[in-house]
């Protein structure tokens, strides 16, 4: 797990990849290392939601990320069993699970936008 968050700093220090694409690969290492017996999943998730808002991602601030996931549940399981397939030995491709997680925020990103397209201000004179 200190290697995970070393690798995590100096990617985005050094600017290896798109911070999105460095933090969805560090959700499936995360997953991959599995630190806990139990819940190794909603952990993730809110590591997910952590991560973006330190890097100025606050859509999920508003719209549920958990329920996103939820309702692709089986999408989610498919990319993070293809993904970490040979993990252990360096031989898995991360693509699958990035494109999931990069999908699933700009699901959450869209829903935002459209929900603030439902908000009215109010009407107020032009004098105010």
């Amino acid at each position: 797990m200190a290697e995970l968050i070393d690798l995590w700093n100096q990617s985005l220090s050094q600017r290896w990849v798109h911070p999105l694409i460095a933090m969805a690969a560090f959700n499936l290492d995360f997953l991959c290392i599995h630190p806990f017996r139990d819940g190794n999943g909603r952990v993730s998730r809110l590591l997910l939601l952590l991560q973006c808002y330190q890097l100025g991602f606050y859509a999920g601030r508003y719209i549920g990320i958990e329920r996103i996931i939820e309702q692709s549940k089986n999408r989610y399981y498919e990319t993070l069993e293809q993904s970490s397939s040979g993990w252990h030995d360096g031989r898995h491709d991360p693509w699958p699970y990035i494109n999931y997680t990069l999908f699933t925020l700009k699901t959450a990103n869209k829903e935002f936008e459209e929900s603030l397209g439902q908000l009215s201000l109010p009407k107020v004179a032009k004098t105010e």
